[in-house]
């Protein structure tokens, strides 16, 4: 008896990822299984059509995902979570830090304590060996921090984004990045918009020049709420782009909020 399990979509946040899963238990369980064959079983003309969206050479595009679809034959809400899956990863290049608010409703409860994705300190870290001024030195890293921190954890974050390869043992940032560990806890993912409320609310003494905060109140149809949650994720992929341009002087947190005043 075969001891693969049938993968689930809500414990990948890369769908490429749940497809190489998929291919490898059908592998396991069937040994005439080929890409070949899934291929024709999905109706695409070449192999390599499929095989280069499983290694991450291309995405798939819209004809591909409604193949996809037919074929798995998911329920509404994982269709809608594999789909999602292909836009927001498509227009975040990959980027896990901008898939963390998708999977708030997976519905997964795998312990991910002390995931360094649910840790703003290791971002903030992170991107701090970017600024120009910058020295490998955790002293340094303490003394440029606005909230204030024990140097414990400034240690202990140090030495997790070194094992984790996320940085070199001199402290200078390597072509990987923070990324979930797992399927997603949505006790965590709560726990980590907690502490940015927290930072939120701290950084409201900071001067108006340094800072933004904005917010407006609006009435808005049922039917326009999910374009208006796509706006945002544009927005901050859009935004994101700023962070290409090296090395840096500071280090800034945005954030945003959408959410329902009325029931």
């Amino acid at each position: 008896m075969s001891s693969f399990n049938i993968p689930n979509i809500y414990d990948f946040q890369d769908y490429r990822d749940f497809l190489k899963a998929w291919f490898e238990y059908k592998k396991g369980t069937s040994d005439y299984w080929s890409y070949g064959l899934w291929a024709r079983k999905l109706g695409l003309k070449t192999t390599s059509a499929l095989t280069m969206v499983i290694k991450k050479d291309r995405h798939a595009g819209p004809k591909m995902v409604d193949k996809f679809l037919d074929y798995f034959e998911l329920s509404s809400d994982s269709e809608n979570y594999f789909k999602e899956l292909v836009r927001l990863n498509k227009l975040t290049k990959d980027d896990p830090k901008l898939l963390v608010m998708l999977t708030e409703n997976s519905g997964s409860e795998q312990s991910t304590k002390g995931d360094l994705v649910f840790q703003w300190l290791a971002y903030t870290i992170r991107e701090m060996t970017h600024l120009k001024d910058f020295k490998p030195e955790w002293d340094y890293i303490l003394s440029r921090l606005r909230p204030q921190v024990e140097i414990s954890q400034v240690q202990e974050l140090l030495e997790k984004l070194v094992q984790k390869e996320i940085l070199t043992s001199e402290y200078k940032v390597t072509n990987k990045v923070i990324a979930p560990e797992g399927a997603i806890n949505p006790k965590e993912v709560q726990s980590y918009h907690d502490s940015i409320m927290e930072l939120t609310k701290k950084a409201l003494p900071v001067s108006p020049k340094e800072r933004i905060f904005t917010s407006s109140t609006i009435s808005i149809s049922k039917s326009d709420v999910e374009k208006a949650q796509k706006l945002i994720r544009d927005f901050q992929v859009e935004f994101g782009k700023l962070n290409e341009s090296k090395p840096g002087d500071e280090v800034y947190l945005f954030n945003m909020q959408f959410f329902p005043l009325t029931k």
